[in-house]
């Protein structure tokens, strides 16, 4: 009878509707997966996911807004900030990820994958090319030095902005600060501070239709990876109380086949710790469902139904008895949830990056601005190319008038002279066609840039180079998308094959 029963519901009405929206969706390229490196679904044992921005999607406007608000009441209330900090909106549009604070100049850096910085604001205020070169006189900088803070989550969006405003008033000397690497570290502890005294979490709590995105698609996801016989684990940072509070609200009463949403998955451990979970040998601790208290028992076995702590990903491998390519890890932060994963456990990885539909919906409507781009890039080259040629013809004839003029013939002199005014034209009109194309090669780039972000431009690419963060995404994620339910377009058990790796002079014969 629970047979029969998991069976008709399969194909329920409401079932059966969310699966046909789902289809017509998946002709949408920006809710594709994306591949770096090969990953076999069929290889795979077991499926973990981090919660926030991952499992749960957050209503960006409405949380950064939030925690923008209760760091600036923090800062006044913790670290003596004048009032006059609380009057500022916040510009949830200002910053993109994949940014780059400059905590000792008070400097917001956009740089790309050889860590050169391309555009840089000063507080907001926008540095041109030669203030760029002065501060940043090798060009290049080192981003794992201290002096510098990766804005890699959408959880860092608000506090960048608000280190920009404040730097800002620091400079007009509205706030009284000895350097902006004090103003960052005041900002830095009192966003902790929110995250750690509850009292983010407990407004988010209040009103969680407000501040979360309920995907009706999660669900069916989870389900479809389970009846394939894939193993479901949640490893999170956040803890136990909140954690349940946001799973129940995304999970509970969506599907009749799991009676609560622990029943989607084998294992549950709060508290991680990530990403010292990957780095350290910290010891898995029970939870009390009841309080949130840890038990202090040793422990040696993760039980579905109990709620863990803490941990390590070797004892977690030993004890599901799988490791390495066996274990997929799906997360949104490209340190502590791919990186270092990546690097530490050989886990198999996917990157949810909220803005990549945007980002793919941006490009397909510059699609004509590209195309043109290309053109006239191609053009410039060939006038710049006939520009050298006639140039250097007429340095030539130039040369040899000064050389030989007096033992030429009259016809001859009037030949040569000719011939150089001739030249002189030629290199005027080029140079003149040639500033043109590059004035029109200029325009379409910021057009396209700014159909990205007025700003910063697009998150992936800066001009020519792909960014910082792009680069990131290509060696550290081993397939990315937009959001969880992407993975339903696909068999359990795919076999998402990456792209053969092109050279560049590989790329010229298979263009021509």
């Amino acid at each position: 009878m629970e047979k029969i029963l998991k069976s008709l519901l399969f194909y329920s009405p409401q079932r059966l509707e969310i699966l046909g929206s789902l289809i017509e969706e998946n002709h949408d390229v920006s809710k594709r997966i994306f591949v770096n490196r090969t990953v076999r679904m069929d290889e795979i044992k077991h499926i973990g996911f981090d919660m926030d921005y991952t499992l749960a999607v957050y209503r960006k406007k409405e949380i950064e807004e939030l925690a923008f608000i209760l760091t600036l009441t923090k800062l006044v209330e913790n670290k003596g900030y004048p009032d006059i900090i609380k009057h500022i909106k916040y510009d949830e549009t200002y910053v993109i990820r994949g940014l780059v604070i400059d905590k000792q100049k008070g400097n917001i850096l956009k740089l790309d994958k050889h860590k050169t910085v391309r555009r840089a604001d000063h507080g907001t205020r926008a540095l041109h090319e030669k203030e760029i070169k002065d501060e940043y006189t090798s060009g290049k900088i080192k981003a794992v030095e201290e002096r510098y803070f990766s804005v890699d989550t959408l959880f860092s969006l608000p506090e960048a902005y608000m280190f920009a405003k404040m730097v800002d008033m620091i400079d007009l000397k509205e706030i009284n600060k000895n350097s902006y690497n004090e103003l960052f570290d005041d900002i830095r502890v009192c966003i902790d501070m929110i995250h750690k005294d509850g009292s983010l979490k407990s407004e988010i709590s209040k009103n969680l239709d407000k501040y979360i995105e309920k995907d009706l698609k999660l669900p069916l996801v989870l389900d479809k990876l389970i009846e394939k016989g894939k193993k479901l684990f949640l490893l999170t940072n956040s803890e136990w109380s909140y954690t349940n509070t946001v799973m129940s609200h995304l999970l509970n009463n969506t599907m009749l086949e799991y009676k609560d949403w622990t029943d989607f998955f084998e294992i549950i451990s709060c508290h991680a710790s990530k990403p010292d979970f990957f780095k350290e040998n910290n010891k898995f601790f029970e939870v009390n469902k009841d309080n949130g208290d840890f038990f202090t028992h040793e422990i040696n076995n993760l039980e579905k139904g109990k709620i863990y702590a803490k941990g390590n990903f070797q004892k977690l491998e030993e004890i599901i008895n799988s490791k390495g390519d066996e274990i997929l890890y799906v997360g949104d932060h490209i340190y502590g949830d791919i990186l270092r994963s990546n690097k530490e456990s050989g886990w198999r990885t996917v990157l949810v990056i909220e803005e990549l539909e945007e980002e793919i919906e941006k490009t397909q409507e510059s699609y004509y601005d590209m195309k043109s781009l290309s053109i006239l890039e191609e053009k410039r080259d060939k006038l710049d190319y006939e520009l050298i040629i006639y140039s250097n013809k007429l340095k030539k004839l130039q040369n040899f008038k000064k050389n030989n003029y007096d033992n030429l013939s009259d016809e001859e002199k009037e030949i040569t002279n000719k011939g150089i005014s001739d030249l002189i034209n030629a290199v005027k009109s080029l140079d003149t066609k040639l500033h043109k194309v590059v004035h029109q090669i200029l325009k379409a780039k910021k057009r396209i840039d700014t159909s990205f972000h007025k700003k910063w431009g697009p998150i992936f690419h800066e001009s020519d180079e792909i960014t910082r963060f792009g680069e990131q995404v290509r060696d550290y994620a081993w397939i990315y998308t937009s959001k969880i339910s992407n993975l339903f377009y696909y068999p359990a058990n795919n076999y998402f094959k990456s792209h053969r790796d092109v050279m560049p002079h590989e790329k010229s014969m298979l263009f021509l």
